[in-house]
């Protein structure tokens, strides 16, 4: 438990892990006869039938540069990446919304302002094996449905190990997909737990995107110990 977590239900604030609304009517409950407790557990979600975001009219007015509706296809994640706030936010177990829902919200009407751009977050690039099929699935035939749409996604393709991946998105229309790169040091890599990195394996994926018009949006990490590989 956070010290400072544990020092606020020390002085009697109940908190939660998790997500609060699955327990907030027992909490209520508990809060209106005084017998609140410490600690509830909120536990994750089932995102299947989880709703996926809506946008009022005026939600893009006057503050983004890039008009884009975004939503997560899935949450957490089995890496134990130092740095990451994920496996600490929602867990390592990674869980999914069904394709089908994906599918239908790229159909439908674009978001209020957004031109029918979307970015997606979360693994939804791979086959999910709970739902058997990839949230991006059934999105082929989306050129025919809505030309003006643009796909966006964070993701971790992989080379040469997964060489068809890059082409299903080519083929999907995904525009760009942003990659937490991180280091192209390997040692610093290992440091922060990143194994599943592999820097030998840039160069070929980059190139395979940029073969398909995808445009790859690198993330870094500035201050990391090792400036130079290790013999």
């Amino acid at each position: 438990m956070p010290p400072e977590i544990a020092a606020l239900m020390e002085r009697g604030t109940p908190s939660s892990t998790g997500r609060p609304r699955i327990c907030w009517a027992s909490v209520l409950e508990d809060l209106l006869h005084d017998r609140a407790q410490p600690l509830y557990r909120g536990g994750k979600p089932d995102l299947v039938s989880a709703p996926l975001p809506t946008y009022p009219d005026s939600y893009f007015d006057g503050s983004f540069v890039t008009e884009m509706g975004t939503f997560d296809t899935g949450r957490g994640c089995p890496f134990a990446c130092s740095f990451c706030s994920i496996i600490n936010v929602q867990g390592r177990k990674s869980r999914y919304r069904a394709p089908a829902e994906i599918v239908a919200k790229v159909r439908g009407d674009p978001p209020a302002g957004g031109g029918g751009a979307f970015f997606f977050t979360g693994r939804q690039l791979r086959p999910q094996p709970s739902l058997g099929k990839s949230s991006l699935d059934g999105l082929i035939e989306l050129r025919a449905r809505r030309p003006d749409a643009q796909l966006h996604g964070g993701g971790r393709p992989r080379l040469p190990q997964d060489p068809a991946l890059p082409g299903e998105a080519g083929r999907r229309r995904v525009r760009q997909i942003f990659m937490g790169v991180e280091s192209m040091n390997p040692d610093n890599l290992a440091d922060a737990r990143k194994n599943q990195n592999k820097v030998s394996q840039y160069r070929l994926l980059w190139d395979r995107c940029h073969e398909l018009g995808i445009l790859v949006h690198a993330g870094y990490i500035v201050g990391f110990p090792t400036t130079r590989r290790s013999p």
